[in-house]
């Protein structure tokens, strides 16, 4: 007696792509440090060059923490260790908490804490260093001169979730908590002849709310002119600013992460200038470099959780902010992000650093070349003369916001007499200086100012958008391999000279958004399969944040959305297929770059398991190529179900074998009544042939058998991410093939 059989086909599975799709989340972070990096993440990599570090900093000031290290497990015990000056260093062996509110302690001689990981709470109350009044009286016990060092801990102040500033008198700030400016008051600058340094600090918060969420309510460090050095990884939320100082060095390869979640105040307070303090006294042993001095490889991201305007991130009596090479500084304010009050000030961006200023309301200039407000305007000249933005090669400078007023724009210059602001791209990466408010007319990124003044980019694409042009559609005006760019802002129309006709129409007016991109161009493969007759692809120019008014993430990383070429901005690339054809295709005004069956000279379907390819370039008006990005190849995915396999016997009752050929490679299985059968599975030889034994007496007649066939490729996944990470193959869902079985 014979028994039917069927055979069903199944979907073939295809190979992994080559290509990975890009996202938001990892746009080109090369290695550089960024807001998702853990602890955990930072310290394997990081921590034995941060203990060389801390060896360095020792060294610098001869200071011996280990002449007289001590103990504590208990808040009595660190009172009275932090109260000897005869203590050089003091060690946590648990959590400590004070049982006492709003007192102060003090010292008078250099110490280290260190943390070990605990947390050290107090209420309403401070550790004080300044009570030294002047050098002469220092001992140096355990350093050549005062140092304070803290690390590797966790720091609360005053009582519960959304404290705020304590007691004036016990708890202005964690360190140095007696009164805005301590004993001897601004003049005596006691607090500016410390050297202070932390790292690996971290202040508990409520990571469910974005704002209020702090247990330190004043501030970490009251360092009024004194310097303040950072390493390490470190998560700092108070309610007033992270600290008063009178700089800031941020060491090479640093995490910091510094928000102010309740008072409408800077992040960064360089409080007072050293002219404030008297000549007689002690202006010359002050310690503070007045630099907010981020190191190379660092990441930096300061947040005013605040709505006011007032404030930027960085305020008041500084001369330079520095962004060391490959270094990352964000700004997440809801007002200017940077300006200066002092004259000679300068904003650097060092080779390969990213900078995102992104404001998150309207009403202010994103950036200025003068003071956006002034508190303690002692020693400062109001607006401040000859200040600067130098933004170097390689660099990626982002500056975002909405202000509706054409006078200020987006990059304030301030429109004095006396002013002479430059603003300087020299050879960046990319850049993307935008203004977001919605009216349609004399919406400006350039603000005016007097003769003198200076806007230049030098060696870069440069694109513009028109006023009435809608800010993240195309460009109005797209030039390339611009040599020179400078405008005076001195008019509405503004006195341009630049080496391309296509930038002379520029007006200061009626132009909201600059661009360029400047890095090479990335070729990105739609998936290619063996059923398309046709292929496609974008290409890459590169990345801006959206800004508005979420403009970073949870992290601290801007939140960014993909640039690529299109009508306007053009590229070509040259392909190469599986079949032998080789074309060259232009990018369109969809964003894509097409192949089509009409361009193939030889006809017909890509071969599964080998690679299409392409190289990107970019094109000028005169269709010449000038910057050539790297071939990428994909490999053609495999979605032909393997044909149907043969059977070379009849099957019966009482067959002992089944055997036939199929695809070389694949695997065969089969059912019985649609119940799967172990025994009755095999895989074919390199020549497609294939048998299994049949088990005494398992075939009766009427059975219905099914014959699987499943050839050696991977799965398919629609889900990018679950690809990637399985080792599967992606294909959008509206290309998944579907699977045929009788």
């Amino acid at each position: 007696k014979r028994v039917t059989y069927l055979f069903p086909i199944l979907v073939a599975f295809m190979i992994l792509s080559s290509f990975v799709f890009p996202s938001v989340t990892n746009a080109v972070t090369n290695d550089r440090i960024t807001g998702a990096m853990t602890e955990k993440q930072y310290k394997e990599k990081y921590s034995e060059l941060n203990q060389v570090q801390n060896e360095v900093w020792n060294q610098k000031y001869n200071f011996r923490p280990e002449a007289n290290p001590v103990l504590v497990d208990d808040w009595e015990d660190f009172q009275k260790a932090f109260e000897n000056n005869s203590v050089s260093k003091i060690t946590l062996k648990r959590d400590i908490t004070s049982p006492s509110h709003s007192k102060a302690y003090t010292r008078t001689e250099s110490l280290e804490i260190d943390g070990r990981g605990f947390k050290l709470e107090m209420d309403r109350s401070s550790l004080n260093f300044d009570d030294l009044t002047d050098l002469s009286k220092f001992t140096k016990n355990f350093s050549n001169v005062p140092v304070f060092h803290m690390h590797d801990i966790q720091i609360v102040n005053n009582t519960g979730y959304g404290a705020v500033e304590g007691p004036l008198g016990t708890a202005w700030a964690f360190i140095n908590g007696r009164w805005q400016f301590g004993p001897g008051g601004s003049a005596g600058g006691r607090r500016g002849l410390w050297q202070y340094r932390m790292g690996n600090i971290t202040t508990p918060y409520d990571s469910s709310k974005t704002t209020d969420n702090q247990r330190v309510g004043g501030r970490l460090f009251n360092a009024e002119l004194g310097q303040i050095d950072i390493w390490g990884y470190n998560k700092i939320v108070t309610g007033a600013e992270n600290f008063y100082t009178g700089g800031i060095k941020y060491e090479p390869n640093t995490y910091y992460r510094g928000e102010i979640a309740h008072y409408n105040y800077s992040t960064i307070w360089f409080m007072l200038n050293p002219l404030q303090v008297s000549a007689t006294g002690n202006r010359n042993d002050l310690t503070g470099s007045q630099q907010f001095d981020i190191g190379e490889n660092s990441f930096v991201y300061l947040n005013n959780t605040n709505t006011g305007t007032g404030f930027p991130a960085v305020y008041e009596h500084y001369n330079l902010l520095r962004v060391g090479e490959n270094a990352t500084y964000n700004a997440n304010v809801p007002g200017t992000a940077v300006s200066f009050n002092e004259s000679n000030s300068s904003f650097v961006a060092m080779k390969g650093a990213k900078v995102n200023l992104l404001s998150r309301r309207s009403g202010a200039p994103t950036i200025s070349l003068v003071n956006s407000n002034s508190t303690h305007g002692t020693g400062s000249t109001i607006p401040p003369k000859n200040t600067s933005y130098q933004i170097n090669e390689d660099v990626e400078f982002y500056v975002v916001g909405t202000n509706p007023t054409h006078g200020t724009g987006i990059v304030n210059f301030g429109n004095n007499n006396s002013t002479e602001g430059r603003f300087i791209l020299d050879s960046p990466a990319s850049f993307d200086i935008r203004n977001q408010h919605s009216t349609t007319k004399d919406v400006s990124f350039m603000g005016i100012s007097k003769l003198g003044s200076l806007f230049s980019i030098k060696n870069s694409d440069i694109s513009l958008w028109k006023s009435e042009t809608t800010v993240d559609g195309l460009a109005d005006i797209d030039a390339v391999n611009v040599a020179t760019f400078s405008v005076v802002p001195n008019s509405d129309s503004g006195n341009v000279s630049t080496t391309s006709d296509a930038l002379k129409s520029y007006t200061r007016r009626n132009y909201r958004r600059i661009s360029g991109f400047n890095t090479k161009p990335e070729l990105l493969w739609e998936p290619v399969t063996d059923a398309d007759v046709s292929q496609k692809a974008r290409v890459l120019l590169g990345y801006v944040p959206v800004g508005g008014s979420d403009p970073f993430d949870e992290n601290g990383d801007a939140r960014v959305t993909p640039v690529y070429a299109d009508h306007v901005r053009v590229v070509e690339a040259d392909y190469e297929d599986t079949l032998g054809n080789t074309y060259t295709t232009t990018s369109q005004s969809d964003g894509y770059l097409y192949w089509k069956l009409e361009d193939h000279a030889i006809p017909g379907f890509q071969k599964a398991g080998e690679a299409v390819s392409g190289t990107p370039f970019r094109l000028d008006k005169q269709k010449v190529r000038y910057r050539e990005g790297d071939k990428v190849s994909t490999t053609v995915v495999d979605v032909t179900p393997p044909e149907p396999a043969k059977i070379n016997t009849d099957i019966t009752t009482i067959s002992k074998k089944i055997n036939g050929t199929a695809e070389a490679d694949s695997k065969v299985t089969m059912t019985i009544n649609g119940i799967e059968n172990s025994n009755l599975a095999t895989t074919t030889d390199s020549q497609g042939r294939w048998e299994v034994e049949v088990p005494y007496r398992l075939l009766k007649e009427g059975d219905t058998l099914q014959i699987f066939l499943e050839d050696n490729a991977l799965q398919i996944s629609s889900d990018k991410k679950q690809a990637e990470e399985g080792g599967m193959a992606y294909l959008p869902a509206n290309r998944l093939p579907v699977t045929n079985s009788a």
